[in-house]
């Protein structure tokens, strides 16, 4: 809930509309959720942290489920409020960069007006 409240006070518009769809979660009620966290000042923590994410991306993807990338929610571990931090675990030393969800794709995205990508449709174009 903290995270949908941050979406809608703050000044994405994009966020505040998502954010106000009836039911809307930032999680999208994902089962699993992974934060990923580098040490304070490190120079290459969000380069890391994509890698990090990518790779957990296609590992679930290659398992059967769906996932989802998160940098939106940030604020909420790096704020004054460090109780969500803290059901994380990262440590004192470390700065939350990103998250990654994992669940059950739903056939339907309940808060998109785009419907789904037909199964094992690529958009990637190799330029020779």
């Amino acid at each position: 809930e903290a995270g949908r409240q941050m979406m809608l006070n703050g000044s994405n518009e994009f966020h505040r509309q998502r954010a106000s769809l009836e039911g809307y979660t930032p999680l999208y009620h994902a089962p699993t959720y992974i934060a990923i966290s580098g040490p304070e000042g490190a120079v290459f923590n969000a380069v890391n942290a994509a890698l990090a994410a990518e790779n957990i991306m296609i590992a679930a993807t290659a398992l059967g489920y769906g996932s989802c990338y998160l940098a939106g929610i940030t604020p909420v571990f790096t704020g004054a409020d460090a109780k969500y931090r803290e059901l994380t675990g990262i440590p004192k030393n470390y700065t939350y960069i990103c998250g990654v969800i994992i669940g059950k794709v739903d056939d339907v995205n309940a808060f998109s007006p785009n419907p789904r990508p037909e199964k094992n449709r690529t958009n990637v174009n190799f330029i020779k």
